[in-house]
């Protein structure tokens, strides 16, 4: 019996690009879902360090944002990447706090999308494995790093993009060197202590394909060559922002100057660690959560080097160099470069941790978590070409299996995320109160009656006075803050001390209210229940100097 021919006209599928296709969907449907829910089921006020990262959103759609997130050493990360991809999102959800929470789960969604593609077509089950290694990683991590905000938890999911595209570039590819340029740009733009590895990966990934280079040449196609071409005028575009508020910022803030400053001086009085030190907390990161889970943020006890941790750190390392070892007898190169790219890894983990000032907080070097996954990657990819070379429908096969894993893991994730996002988001108590007696209380953003100084008596009213700052900023009003708290709120945002109106957020009784400038209170507009206990609410007509 003869099969019938499919009618004239019609596309046979690809089993391979159905294959590619369910492992996109598979790797981020669970942060699409969980972004979802939020979006319809949540009502969440930002506040705290939140309440900042929605302003600093927010400015970006002003065009107003020039550096990163704040840091507590009082300067920013050094730009704002991470803004740049949450703000069209921000704005279309409605700006409002579940808003900026699903477009953040919408975000790790691209980069879990984009280390799927960027696993490559050289074998067809490449990409359903890069799907079920994303997933088992946000499996293996808490859930709540993925559904919080906070720029340590953005950049886990880019790590593991950088340490892929620069494989794909260390094995001959010039559009994935142009990639590697952008997703580095964007992971140091986040958070500087990655410098260590964006510089040793970097510099692994142009000396291996200059060798390549010198060798064989170019022989890209055209196709090839605008891919490159649009990735690289991205990682260059990106660096425009931090340098215009570098050269354009009233002496001494420049916020490239004074990290310059601050990583010349390795922190003044706070110094850095050792390196015992430093292979305690790389361990501890890796071999976690075997080692056992904590809170974030926590600082971790560096001062004990049991058996466990030095096995994780070796085995990291000797494990990246063994793959690449073998991978390069059998002439797998990706495999190979993996390899190398997960031991370089690790060394820029020990660098990482040793520049660290200060306690060891986990959250500075999380991005460490993210090496044993590229390391499994790596194994798996050499082990399955290892394996003796199959049909094509045994490779179909295999392809397909690997793919419904990676959905199967999917459905996990789905349920581990949403299961924090309905149970550990924190809330602020009060906030809502307080905003809406703030906005009572000021007369519309008009004039001088638009200018605010945000008074923040101590930093146990820091949730709440972040909060409303938040709002008068998207209802109109221009928050200033005193010089104490320009390190979270960013130079733009110091007192020019002409403000018409004070908002002032004083935790404890009202009958300890004082004022440290013997200026008289319009009145206390009342007291809210914040999250370290009661905070007075007061709105002041300032005198005018």
């Amino acid at each position: 019996m003869q099969s019938t021919p499919a009618p004239a006209g019609r596309r046979r599928i690809r089993p391979g690009l159905v294959i590619d296709l369910l492992s996109v969907v598979a790797a981020t449907a669970p942060f699409l879902v969980v972004g979802i829910y939020f979006l319809v089921t949540a009502d969440h006020v930002l506040g705290g360090d939140q309440a900042l990262l929605a302003l600093d959103t927010y400015d970006v759609l002003h065009l107003n944002q020039s550096v990163g997130p704040y840091s507590r050493m009082g300067w920013a990360h050094p730009g704002p990447a991470w803004f740049v991809l949450l703000a069209p999102l921000y704005w279309l959800f409605g700006s409002t706090g579940e808003a900026l929470i699903a477009s953040s789960m919408f975000v790790h969604g691209l980069f879990a999308a984009l280390v799927v593609l960027a696993a490559g077509t050289g074998r067809r089950w490449q990409r359903p494995l890069a799907a079920a290694v994303v997933l088992l990683y946000v499996l293996r991590m808490p859930a709540i790093e993925f559904v919080n905000l906070w720029n340590p938890f953005a950049l886990l999911l880019p790590v593991l993009l950088l340490l892929v595209v620069a494989a794909r570039a260390c094995a001959g590819s010039i559009p994935a060197f142009a990639a590697t340029l952008a997703v580095a740009s964007f992971v140091l733009q986040t958070h500087v202590g990655t410098a260590p590895l964006v510089g040793l990966v970097g510099l692994t990934t142009v000396v291996a394909l200059g060798i390549r280079l010198r060798r064989s040449g170019l022989g890209w196609t055209p196709r090839a060559r605008l891919r490159a071409g649009i990735a690289a005028a991205v990682a260059v575009l990106m660096w425009v922002p931090p340098l215009w508020q570098q050269l354009t910022a009233p002496a001494g803030r420049g916020n490239l100057g004074m990290l310059a400053e601050y990583l010349r001086y390795g922190g003044g009085e706070e110094g850095s660690h050792t390196w015992r030190e430093a292979i305690s907390a790389v361990g501890r990161l890796l071999g976690s959560p075997v080692y056992g889970w904590h809170t974030l943020p926590e600082v971790m006890d560096t001062t004990l080097l049991t058996p466990a941790v030095i096995a994780a750190v070796a085995g990291q390392l000797l494990g990246g160099i063994g793959v690449a070892v073998v991978a390069w007898r059998r002439g797998a190169e990706l495999p190979a470069w993996l390899g190398t790219v997960a031991a370089v890894g690790t060394v820029a983990a020990l660098a990482s941790a040793r520049a660290v000032t200060g306690p060891m907080h986990n959250y500075l070097v999380l991005w460490i978590t993210v090496l044993p996954a590229v390391l499994l990657f790596a194994g798996v990819s050499l082990l399955a070409d290892l394996l003796p070379r199959p049909s094509a429908a045994s490779r179909t096969r295999a392809a397909a299996a690997a793919a419904a894993v990676a959905v199967a893991l999917s459905v996990g994730v789905g349920f581990s995320l949403h299961r924090s996002a309905s149970t550990q988001m924190y809330d602020h108590p009060g906030a809502a109160d307080a905003t809406a007696m703030v906005l009572g209380a000021l007369p519309a953003p008009e004039g001088d009656d638009a200018r605010v100084l945000l008074d923040i008596r101590e930093a146990a009213a820091w949730s709440t006075a972040t909060s409303v700052a938040l709002r008068l900023e998207q209802e109109g009003y221009r928050v200033t803050v005193s010089e104490k708290w320009v390190y979270g709120f960013g130079s733009d945002r110091a007192t020019v001390r002409d403000e018409k109106w004070r908002v002032s957020f004083v935790p404890g009784d009202p009958e300890e209210l004082a004022d440290p400038e013997n200026e008289p209170l319009a009145g206390q507009l009342g007291v809210v229940s914040g999250v370290n206990g009661p905070e007075i609410v007061v709105v002041q007509e300032r005198a005018r100097r």
